[in-house]
């Protein structure tokens, strides 16, 4: 097929071909780093990710390593992790920077079990009361605090292990497919 620029429909046609190989090529560039992986049977972020679901994710290296604060990602909590299975779930809360607070007046003094809301950045979080201590004033550079959605998941997470460093940070959960039914 040759272009005559003296046909207004050939001129169209390959305009038509033109813009569909650019979509093409924007789309294929947008979709590279995406593959999906299992989520954990420990994990537990219902009702967008649920055990055993499988999840649709992007490496950080392909989201140009910028964190998004509230989105869920695959972490290494212990910094060996060899394989995606060994990863685990959690939301990324707090960024590199941010100021932690307690909001009572005398956290320290809250009752054994007790929950209390914390700021973390521009988000506001009911946490267990005994994290008081383990938690910085503010997120250190190179950190984050990540937090499961369910707490009575029993895997650790920046309640327990206070911030993680980034590095520790694999992949970007875009969306879930499927999962174990809760009982």
């Amino acid at each position: 097929m040759k272009l005559d620029w003296r046909d207004p429909r050939s001129v169209q046609r390959s305009v038509r071909w033109a813009v569909l190989l650019l979509g093409a090529l924007l789309i294929t560039w947008g979709l590279s780093g995406l593959r999906f992986t299992t989520i954990a049977l420990e994990d537990d972020s219902t009702p967008e990710v649920a055990p055993g679901a499988k999840a649709l994710v992007r490496t950080l290296a392909d989201d140009d390593f910028t964190l998004h604060r509230g989105a869920l990602y695959l972490f290494d909590r212990t910094g060996e992790a060899t394989e995606m299975g060994e990863l685990r779930l959690a939301r990324l809360v707090g960024l590199p920077g941010d100021a932690v607070r307690p909001r009572v007046e005398d956290a320290a003094a809250a009752a054994p079990g007790a929950l209390i809301r914390f700021d973390i950045g521009d988000t506001s979080l009911v946490l267990p009361a005994e994290i008081v201590g383990r938690l910085p004033d503010e997120v250190p550079a190179d950190h984050v605090l990540l937090f499961t959605d369910n707490s009575a998941c029993r895997h650790l997470d920046s309640r327990y292990l206070g911030p993680l460093p980034i590095e520790r940070l694999k992949v970007r959960v875009l969306g879930s497919l499927g999962g174990l039914p809760r009982s």
